[in-house]
């Protein structure tokens, strides 16, 4: 891969966690349920999306 194909990856995970985070609350418990995961999940996602963007910031 790239590093521009790297850099919008890490941005797409970003932007995706964020996306999950800032949803409804139905839709979190759907998420939650269609990936098998603990609630947790969600934020843990957005944390490991931070440290892989930080570097741009």
């Amino acid at each position: 891969m790239a590093s521009t194909d790297n850099d919008s990856f890490r941005w797409w995970l970003l932007s995706e966690s964020l996306t999950a985070l800032s949803a409804e609350s139905s839709r979190q418990r759907a998420w939650v349920e269609e990936h098998g995961v603990a609630a947790d999940e969600l934020a843990l996602d957005f944390d490991h999306a931070l440290r892989t963007a930080a570097p741009f910031g």
